[in-house]
């Protein structure tokens, strides 16, 4: 498929936009630090749908949403997909919340920062797809700088005074004891 400049421009422009958000979200999650986390995802999930609802109706495709939830609601398997995406959508949105109003940004961002890497990855291990020399590079490049930004972190948190300690038991760690991370930094 060949995308017009136009269409180009708008998807670049989209992306900036939504990393931008995302960049600044943080800020915004902070102001409401003493309310509780569940109350605070509970009113983004409220207030996302009445929105939804308006621009659905601002667009005229409010008939059109109806249809289509109703068709969904005739399909169990398309129906049972939504509802397991829905979960782990809030159980992320959940996590994100809870993380920057705990001062887990730093490891928050990492997250997200890891998400596309995990993403290709995973195409490349169960869909065989296959990366260009220039792909292969960016990830490449991209996954040294999350190692650096661990180990960075690792040392910092665990009290580590060079990078050249083992990185297998680094990584050891830091799989197997993600809960005593977060507690670790609450002290």
């Amino acid at each position: 498929m060949k995308f017009s400049d136009n269409e180009q421009m708008i998807g670049i422009l989209s992306g900036a936009g939504a990393y931008f958000l995302w960049g600044i979200l943080p800020l915004y999650w902070k102001l409401f630090g003493q309310v509780p986390s569940e109350e605070v995802l509970a009113h983004r999930i409220i207030w996302s749908f009445a929105f939804m609802i308006i621009i659905l109706i601002v667009l005229r495709k409010l008939t059109s949403f109806k249809i289509e939830l109703l068709g969904i609601f005739r399909q169990p398997k398309t129906l049972a997909a939504i509802a397991f995406a829905s979960v782990f959508i809030t159980i992320n949105w959940y996590a994100f919340i809870w993380a920057v109003n705990h001062d887990h940004v730093i490891q928050t961002s990492l997250g997200y920062y890891i998400n596309p890497l995990i993403s290709v990855l995973l195409g490349i291990l169960f869909l065989k797809e296959r990366l260009s020399f220039w792909q292969l590079i960016s990830f490449a490049l991209g996954d040294n700088w999350r190692i650096k930004s661990r180990l960075s972190i690792w040392r910092n948190t665990m009290g580590l005074s060079h990078p050249g300690h083992e990185l297998w038991t680094i990584w050891f760690i830091e799989e197997k004891s993600e809960t005593w991370r977060f507690n670790r930094t609450n002290d």
